[in-house]
């Protein structure tokens, strides 16, 4: 073996021959010959398509298809029209078809009555419309005899006579409790 040979077997790798030798294998990895020519192939392919003329359309028709005809449907020329068709033939209505609108009116819904718990809290509301409701609405529940107690107990600040009054009782209960308190606070 001659020096020279010698001294670059000898010789320390530096980080530079390190990062050589590293790009030089990540480069033989992105090297994939077969892809490129796949990528090469697919150039030529939209080339030549793009260059070729128009493909004109197929001469044969296809038979068109006339659609089913429903229970439903009257055969061509009946005069009457499809509801009196289906009529004839003691058919129900026609499912998935509207319906004419009938004259009568349709009920309108009431709102539900607020919670007595609810029109307490309201009293304290800082809306005058919103006190001024629950107001009417809790002398709408009671009886007429009860009025001037319960607007009393409006007036004042104490709200748990109020809430006391509702625990657990149905309209006629509370009217019960009403005149109870009433008749022990005019005595």
């Amino acid at each position: 073996m001659s020096k020279d040979s010698a001294e670059k077997k000898r010789r320390r790798r530096t980080c530079a021959d390190h990062m050589r030798l590293e790009l030089a294998r990540r480069r033989e990895r992105r090297s994939d010959p077969a892809g490129k020519v796949m990528l090469q192939l697919l150039a030529l392919l939209s080339v030549v398509l793009a260059l070729a003329p128009p493909v004109p359309a197929p001469a044969f028709d296809l038979p068109r298809l006339r659609p089913r005809r429903s229970p439903w449907d009257p055969p061509p020329g009946y005069p009457h029209g499809r509801e009196a068709w289906a009529r004839e033939r003691g058919l129900d209505p026609e499912p998935g078809r509207a319906s004419l609108p009938t004259s009568t009116s349709t009920p309108r819904l009431r709102p539900m009555p607020r919670p007595w718990k609810r029109l307490v809290r309201d009293l304290d509301s800082r809306s005058e419309q919103r006190r001024e409701q629950a107001r009417e609405q809790m002398l709408q529940r009671v009886p007429e005899e009860a009025w001037l107690w319960l607007r009393g107990l409006i007036a004042s600040d104490d709200r748990t006579a109020l809430r006391m009054l509702r625990i657990g009782a149905d309209r006629t209960t509370l009217r019960d409790r009403v005149e109870w308190n009433t008749c022990t606070c005019l005595s």
